[in-house]
C-alpha cells in the first residue's frame, strides 16, 4: 500500500464520519540511508567493536600502551603511559588495588575494570 492510498483511506474515513484503522508496516516504506544500499550501519558495527574489547581481558602486566587505552574504562594514552611506567619502574602488578598507586587512577578504576583486569 502506498502513502497516497493510506492518505486517502484515512481522508475519506474521516469525512464519511467512521471509525478506521491504518493497517501499515514499515516494509511498505523504503529504507534510506546505507542500509538500502545492503551496507550495515557503522554505529552498529562500532558497539559490537567496543562489546568485543570490553568483554575481553587484558594483562596489565604485558599489554603496551594502545591496548591498555582501548580495554580499560576510563584509561586514555597518558594513564596508560603511566601505567606502562609505574610497571616498569617498581615491576609487574599483583593485584587491582596495587593500580592505585599509578598517578591519575583510583578505586572508581579498579570498579570499572575488575573484570577486565588479568595479571600473568
Amino acid at each position: 500500500m502506498t502513502k497516497r492510498m493510506t492518505y486517502f483511506r484515512l481522508l475519506t474515513a474521516m469525512l464519511l464520519g467512521a471509525s478506521f484503522s491504518i493497517n501499515t508496516s514499515y516494509a511498505d516504506y523504503p529504507v534510506q540511508g546505507s542500509l538500502s544500499q545492503g551496507k550495515e550501519p557503522t554505529v552498529k558495527a562500532d558497539v559490537l567493536q567496543q562489546e568485543q574489547q570490553a568483554s575481553n581481558k587484558v594483562n596489565v602486566n604485558k599489554a603496551d600502551a594502545m591496548t591498555l587505552a582501548k580495554s580499560l574504562k576510563g584509561v586514555g594514552a597518558k594513564k596508560a603511559e603511566a601505567i606502562i611506567a609505574f610497571r616498569k619502574l617498581h615491576g609487574p602488578f599483583l593485584t587491582a588495588e596495587e593500580m592505585i598507586q599509578v598517578k591519575g587512577l583510583g578505586k572508581s578504576f579498579v570498579a570499572k575494570n575488575q573484570q577486565r583486569i588479568i595479571f600473568e
